[in-house]
């Protein structure tokens, strides 16, 4: 090679180097229990483990039968995470428990036994601490029972579902001897629940979207169900009775809630409540109330 020709060689640049590729993003599935099988021994460990990796898309915790005393908080950043109850210690992946989740729901409404063998429970005398606090969108609990006792005067949940947030409720038994067993403040769905036993009420719903379907609301201390504000109401085929207070407390909103939707309460039973089965408010522009 000729001194011209190395020059130019010198003087060419190098070829760059490729940049290593980042990793894809991936969903993370853990185990929370006591059995060989579990990765973790609480769902506050198992959560704050997935959320360490920057790439997860999606968390699924899966949660051996037991009681389980802490909080379960999902931060506003988090992916969608889902909560399975698992039916045993030997079920290996959730799949048998998915299957009997879909059978309970076939009843209407409420629950079939047996009822959830996997509870979450936060008793306390500090004031304002829910037992699970939803912040992100796109979340689920599936197969619970939640028990809460921690003391307040007003907005005081179990299960709260902050504003921006979205959570799912299937087949859970919600319950607050100081409180609302769900506070809504985003968007949230009950399917196959039971929110019954409340100091206060079974539901109370500000935010922006609510449905309630083959769900029992009974024996809440103040009423069924509360709206103030909420923009879009579902509720068909629960069983709403025997409340402290009415059965729907329509106290305003229903701006958003569509025109084609069914009249609130269809196929619902709304009896045996102190304050009837309805009471709607002046501020209340959802439509036809089923009763």
């Amino acid at each position: 090679m000729g001194t011209a020709a190395l020059a130019a060689a010198a003087a060419s640049p190098a070829p760059a180097m490729a940049a290593p590729a980042s990793p894809p993003p991936t969903p993370i599935t853990l185990r929370v229990g006591a059995s060989p099988l579990a990765t973790h021994p609480t769902l506050a460990a198992a959560l704050d483990d997935a959320l360490q990796d920057p790439t997860t898309t999606a968390v699924t915790l899966l949660v051996e039968p037991g009681t389980y005393r802490e909080r379960l908080i999902i931060p506003p950043a988090a992916p969608p995470v889902r909560v399975l109850a698992l039916l045993s210690a030997a079920d290996p992946d959730g799949g048998a428990s998915l299957v009997e989740i879909g059978k309970r729901n076939t009843a209407s409404p409420g629950l079939l036994p047996p009822f959830p063998a996997v509870t979450l429970a936060w008793e306390t005398p500090s004031p304002y601490e829910c037992v699970v606090d939803v912040g992100a969108p796109r979340c689920a609990l599936a197969g619970f029972t939640i028990a809460h006792s921690s003391p307040s005067v007003a907005n005081n949940f179990a299960v709260l579902v902050r504003e921006g947030a979205s959570l799912a409720l299937q087949s859970c038994r919600v319950t607050s001897a100081t409180g609302t067993g769900l506070g809504v403040e985003g968007s949230a769905s009950a399917d196959g629940c039971d929110l019954s036993g409340c100091a206060s009420y079974g539901v109370a719903a500000f935010g922006d979207a609510l449905t309630l379907s083959r769900s029992t609301l009974a024996s809440n201390r103040r009423g069924g169900l509360l709206t103030r504000g909420l923009a879009s109401l579902t509720v068909v085929d629960c069983a709403i009775t025997r409340n402290g207070g009415p059965g729907l407390d329509l106290a305003a909103g229903g701006e958003a809630t569509p025109a084609s939707a069914p009249a609130l309460g269809t196929g619902c039973d709304l009896s045996g409540n102190a304050g009837g089965p309805a009471r709607v408010g002046d501020g209340w522009v959802g439509g036809e109330v089923a009763v």
